[in-house]
């Protein structure tokens, strides 16, 4: 005991530095058991639309909290954006909340003594080696999580004398930018304005204008990073980071009006936890009193391209701040939009084929959903890519795996309605009446058992029945026996061999759709 005391008073800044480091490890043990135990609700916060702004804002704070970081949180509602998931009305609300989300743990850490969590690290042990299945055993890592920001927290605060008596007695001018701007880098090079926060959690006690700078410039650091993040994101996703850099600025201007008109520093209340809720509290009551001045404000800096941008699913920033179960999270939202775009495609090819003339317009229109589901598809094969580079549990794992499967036979599925309105194109005239009963009879039968395959895609990934299956087999007969039947009483119609190739090419694709929407059946079934 004598050595550790001994080496906490020779070496200060190495204790302190080690603090840090074991309270930066307790933030991403207690993340990622957030993650485990409540991941299966982040998508339902986030996907969910809703009109109410304190419902989102809600949904902002509890996404923030399971994450840990409301940069990182803030992050994920950027990509939202870029990939046409969320608009700047609802954005602004999750920003909002997301912002809020680290004042309850700050307040925590700043008055329970840091000692009480310490004991939580030999807790963190037993759930895993009690529990064996569900969320139960994950709850270990949450315990550890706070166990470990105790800690260090306790370690920094057992050197903080020694720090702080290096300090000058008197703060001028350059000390005082100095912290701001040391704030500033610390919250850039850590990704994280509340990481940012851990040292002046021990180093700034009472109320100072040390409270104030230490705050700003690790809430100023956390946009300015956002704000490199707009650079490659489309105008929708540019306004929302935009209004994010608004909101820590009215938040740094907040404290500002508050150390001016104030003036003494002596106040007992004025301690880092108040000053870090009002930094982050007092703009979202500007932002409920002037919701729409706001939105005007941000349009006019940043206002509507000439040319309709596309949305895009992709990594804005760093792919290792990528968090698995919010990605995953987003990417089955992306699935879900997929899934509607095929909806629209099968109801226009109907409508195209039951035509007596050939519309140039939808015909277009079907191609043009052809090439956005390349699109997804390469966007969802990607952003996955960049998923995978994290560590991932092997429930997230699988998933990846049936996202990249599920997002490749539905981008088939687009080319194939895509060829069956070429083929019909090619025909150059309405089906023969001859055929034309059973022919959209076959058509329905393929395209009900698309919408039951991917019925299992709306929500969450989960199983479909197993009955799928053997429907999926009957009609792969069926379009055999069609497509006999189909030939000779087209020959009877007066259709030549060409004109009867075309014809079979649609049944051709017709059954390929069926083959790859039993793939996505049999994805599912391996979740």
């Amino acid at each position: 005991m004598n050595d550790l005391v001994d080496l906490i008073r020779l070496n200060p800044l190495m204790t302190f530095a080690t603090g840090f480091a074991i309270f930066f490890w307790g933030i991403r043990f207690l993340s990622q058991g957030l993650q485990h135990v409540f991941g299966a609700y982040v998508k339902e916060l986030i996907s969910k639309a809703s009109n109410s702004k304190f419902k989102n804002i809600f949904a902002g704070f509890l996404v923030g909290q399971v994450v840990q970081s409301k940069g990182i949180t803030a992050g994920m509602i950027f990509e939202l954006a870029n990939a046409g998931l969320v608009r700047l009305s609802r954005g602004i609300w999750l920003i909002s909340g997301a912002n809020l989300a680290t004042i309850p743990l700050v307040f925590v850490l700043y008055y329970l003594d840091p000692k009480y969590l310490v004991v939580l690290i030999p807790l963190g042990i037993f759930p895993p080696l009690i529990f064996s299945k569900g969320n139960l055993p994950r709850t270990g890592r949450i315990l550890s999580g706070f166990g470990l920001i105790g800690m260090g927290l306790q370690l920094m605060l057992s050197v903080s004398d020694f720090i702080i008596a290096s300090f000058p007695t008197e703060l001028g001018f350059l000390w005082n930018t100095g912290t701001f701007l040391f704030a500033l880098l610390f919250s850039m090079l850590v990704r994280s304005s509340f990481v940012a926060l851990a040292p002046a959690l021990a180093l700034i006690s009472h109320g100072t204008p040390l409270t104030l700078l230490w705050v700003a410039g690790a809430n100023i650091g956390s946009s300015i990073i956002s704000r490199r993040r707009a650079r490659e994101a489309n105008v929708f996703s540019k306004r929302v980071v935009i209004f994010h850099l608004i909101f820590n600025l009215t938040g740094l201007a907040l404290l500002l009006v508050l150390a001016i008109v104030i003036g003494n520093t002596s106040m007992s209340w004025w301690n880092l936890p108040m000053t870090h809720a009002l930094a982050n509290m007092g703009p979202l009551l500007l932002v409920v009193l002037f919701q729409e001045p706001l939105k005007v404000i941000v349009k006019k800096i940043v206002p509507d391209e000439p040319v309709n941008e596309n949305y895009e699913l992709r990594v804005l920033g760093k792919s290792k701040d990528l968090i698995p179960s919010v990605a995953l999270a987003q990417t089955f939202i992306q699935i879900e939009k997929f899934k509607e775009i095929l909806d629209r495609m099968f109801k226009l090819t109907r409508k195209y084929i039951e035509s007596d003339e050939v519309n140039a317009k939808t015909l277009q229109k079907i191609k043009a959903y052809e090439r956005v589901t390349d699109n997804i598809r390469n966007e969802i094969i990607s952003y996955l890519g960049e998923v995978i580079t994290n560590p991932l549990s092997k429930s997230q794992a699988k998933s990846v795996l049936t996202m990249m499967r599920v997002a490749f036979e539905l981008e088939k599925i687009g080319d194939y309605l895509d060829k069956v309105a070429t083929y019909h194109t090619n025909i150059n005239q309405p089906v023969q009446e001859c055929v034309k009963k059973d022919f959209f009879k076959f058509f329905d039968t393929v395209e009900d058992f698309y919408f039951e395959v991917t019925s299992s895609l709306r929500g969450s990934l989960s199983k479909p029945t197993v009955d799928l299956l053997q429907k999926s087999y009957s009609i792969r007969s069926q379009a055999e026996e069609v497509r006999i039947d189909f030939s000779e009483k087209l020959k009877g119609c007066g259709f030549d061999t060409e004109m009867l190739q075309e014809f079979n090419d649609i049944l051709v694709a017709l059954r390929k759709i069926r083959s790859h929407c039993q793939n996505i059946h049999l994805s599912l079934m391996a979740i």
